[in-house]
């Protein structure tokens, strides 16, 4: 299964880009925001599934072993764990939404090859122009 995974290749060296989430850690992409859009970077990033933390670069890759259920299964743990679903319940609609949206992402952007960097702006999503894929 493709998913998407943060990675501390960051899509820029600039100071925009930022990386506090664990090296392969899964990703989804963030469902809220806040109202500081130009001093917080909420709108640019992916959160992680266990540190619940952010990144603003996410990366393209395949998970073998891995099935829609379980993913579904870590990121209703990991919605709990953060208070956004009363139960950890995989069946909950927004992970099943998050979910879809993750394997969409990712097998969308798997045509730039394993390992291609994705960032965000709000709802964009953009492939990094100077991205290596590995």
């Amino acid at each position: 299964m493709l998913i998407l995974e943060a990675t501390g290749t960051l899509a820029d060296d600039g100071p925009d880009d930022f990386n506090w989430c664990r090296e392969g850690e899964l990703v989804y992409l963030g469902f809220q925001e806040c109202r500081s859009s130009t001093t917080c970077g909420c709108d640019r990033s992916f959160n992680g599934f266990d540190s619940h933390r952010a990144t603003s670069t996410a990366r393209v890759a395949e998970r073998p072993g891995l099935t829609i259920e379980q993913l579904a299964r870590e990121l209703a743990t990991s919605l709990h764990a953060g208070g956004w679903i009363p139960s950890n319940d995989p069946g909950h609609e927004l992970v099943g939404w998050l979910a879809a949206e993750i394997v969409d992402t990712a097998n969308g952007y798997a045509r730039f090859g394993i390992g291609a960097l994705v960032t965000r702006s709000g709802d964009d999503l953009q492939l990094r122009p100077s991205a290596e894929p590995v």
